[in-house]
């Protein structure tokens, strides 16, 4: 392994212990605000800067489905089995639906997480056929920054737009006889939803779509920069430690002075232009890092390259 490859290893590494971290039950919340800023978008970045648009569709599909979807079927069938069988409530149809809905406000609890999965499935898939389709892509600098721009903007914007959405009694009932409560009494343990509110109205509400794709513009965007900083061979900026150090210093600034931070699983994104440079901010400095890391043989540098191997087993 040469170094150029060893530092996506170490990259990888940083950015699921910040995930580990973020998903420890004990964390206190501006904690869990800090690492949720930047430990998706993070994520969605690298995923980008790997990605190669040139393979056929059929070999892209056949690629992220073995690599996303089998272990995220297997690993929620797992669980979703262990929970009827030892919890019984509710029936075995309510798991498996809400398991190809594949949206995390309605996984259960312990799976909340994977919905990382699908959803980079889904944009592996939309930013390939982009790429495919729109021409200025593949030659226009500025063309891909303004298409870039556009998805943030755009996504950010409408975030919320399928987002407890209230599911009339009307549109239920013409399918099925008090559907509204039985999609209620189906939904899983997950602290997104508060049976007991829905059932004073039996109203049913909408969090999201399947596989995340009310916002997939904005991990769009996320991903689109990872591959234009590859493609235009902009990675050789991301060594400089005064840059790393600056922002650095803007990014424990902001935090101090607004706490704004980015929780994608409940559609939150509290301010489009600072959590987007703070996302940013947060790629620079772990880029910069995992080189300086890359360039020492240590213990310490070898656990994090090993576990970055294994991000996907971790998660």
């Amino acid at each position: 392994q040469n170094q150029r490859t060893m530092w996506l290893d170490v990259f990888k590494g940083l950015a699921i212990m910040a995930v580990v971290i973020n998903h420890h039950p004990g964390l206190p919340r501006i904690s869990f605000n800090v690492c949720a800023s930047f430990d998706v978008p993070l994520f969605f970045f690298m995923s980008g800067y790997l990605f190669k648009p040139n393979v056929t569709f059929h070999d892209i599909v056949r690629k992220r489905f073995n690599s996303l979807l089998k272990p995220y079927f297997f690993f929620v069938t797992l669980v979703s089995l262990a929970y009827i069988f030892f919890k019984g409530t509710p029936s075995p149809f309510w798991y498996f639906f809400w398991m190809i809905y594949g949206n995390g406000p309605n996984l259960p609890k312990i799976l909340v997480h994977l919905w990382f999965l699908p959803s980079l499935f889904t944009v592996s898939l939309f930013v390939w056929i982009s790429y495919r389709y729109i021409k200025f892509l593949k030659s226009s600098i500025i063309g891909q920054l303004a298409l870039i721009s556009s998805f943030f903007i755009i996504g950010i914007l409408g975030i919320h737009l399928f987002w407890d959405i209230k599911i009339p009694i009307s549109i239920t009932n013409y399918f099925i006889p008090d559907g509204n409560l039985l999609l209620i009494n189906g939904l899983l343990n997950n602290p997104a939803y508060s049976k007991e509110a829905l059932l004073i109205d039996k109203q049913f509400l909408l969090k999201g779509l399947p596989w995340s794709v009310d916002f997939i513009l904005v991990t769009s965007a996320f991903f689109m920069s990872g591959y234009f900083i590859k493609q235009n061979g902009i990675e050789k900026l991301f060594h400089k430690g005064s840059i790393a150090a600056a922002l650095l210093i803007f990014f424990i600034a902001t935090h101090v002075f607004w706490g704004y931070t980015i929780d994608l699983n409940i559609r939150r994104y509290d301010n489009l232009f600072i959590n987007t440079l703070i996302a940013f901010a947060a790629i620079y400095f772990f880029i910069y890092l995992s080189h300086c890391i890359t360039k020492f043989d240590n213990k310490l540098s070898n656990f994090i390259k090993y576990i970055g191997r294994y991000t996907l087993v971790i998660f």
